[in-house]
């Protein structure tokens, strides 16, 4: 299965769904992760890149942070627009609800950030109260793992903004159990797309791994820090290493220059 986002529409809802395989590994590898947190990472990423779908900006980007109850690491996927995808986990404190906390920050070039924190019962209800608070929508949402590829579905309500559209109500839950057989499916075929094939496609958006990062914006990171402090983490030609912690790459900076 090709890495993508696919945007479907019908009347009354629209359907997003990611699927993602080969970029969760690089990000394995990147970070030396174990099975179970590159599982995690996954489902992260998956879902912030769904998320995406509906930001139009330019350079607008979506983070999401997974902090399971019984893990005391927070997992964090950032996701572009243009289909590039990273991420990272790291260590935090439990959480002491028993319930699964899902961050997410959308970035955005016009408005500035902002950030939305809900709690569920498990990842896929997460999701739906991000929806219904953050975004005022109704949504359902599948977090699905086929083999190596991670899934992200969500089928979102549209508003019911006059009388007419009253028929369109229920539309989310009608395509909810229409999609029902791909959801339970327990493995992916080259044939489970056909389900989808009744809705219209309005965008398909290829997926990778990729990273914002460069040598100049790890060099103005490092130019807020003072420069003696520079010097004692420089190696003896005056150089200072530095990993990208989201997609490993190394970079080796010159602190002479300006």
């Amino acid at each position: 299965m090709k890495e993508k986002l696919l945007k479907y529409t019908c009347e009354g809802a629209r359907i997003h769904i990611v699927f993602l395989n080969d970029a969760v590994r690089q990000m394995q590898k990147a970070h030396a992760l174990s099975e179970e947190d590159a599982s995690r990472l996954g489902q992260a990423a998956a879902i912030a890149q769904c998320l995406t779908a509906d930001r139009k900006e330019d350079n607008a980007s979506v983070a999401v942070t997974l902090r399971f109850p019984d893990a005391g690491k927070n997992y964090v996927a950032i996701a572009e627009i243009d289909g590039r995808v990273r991420g990272m986990c790291e260590n935090a404190e439990r959480s002491v609800s028993g319930e699964v906390v899902l961050e997410v920050t959308q970035k955005l070039t016009v408005r500035g950030d902002y950030s939305s924190i809900v709690e569920g019962a498990d990842t896929e209800d997460a999701i739906a109260q991000y929806y219904k608070t953050s975004q005022q929508v109704e949504a359902r949402c599948a977090v699905l793992t086929f083999g190596d590829t991670y899934c992200c579905l969500s089928v979102e309500q549209f508003p019911i903004t006059c009388e007419a559209e009253e028929i369109y109500r229920h539309a989310a839950d009608r395509e909810w159990e229409y999609l029902r057989p791909f959801i339970t499916a327990t493995e992916l075929t080259d044939s489970s797309l056909d389900i989808f094939k009744k809705y219209r496609k309005v965008a398909e958006t290829p997926l990778k791994f990729g990273c914002t990062c460069t040598r100049r914006s790890v060099r103005a990171a490092l130019s807020a820090i003072d420069e003696e402090e520079l010097k004692k983490i420089a190696d003896g030609d005056g150089f200072v290493s530095v990993n990208c912690k989201y997609c490993g790459k190394h970079y080796r900076i010159d602190i002479s220059e300006g």
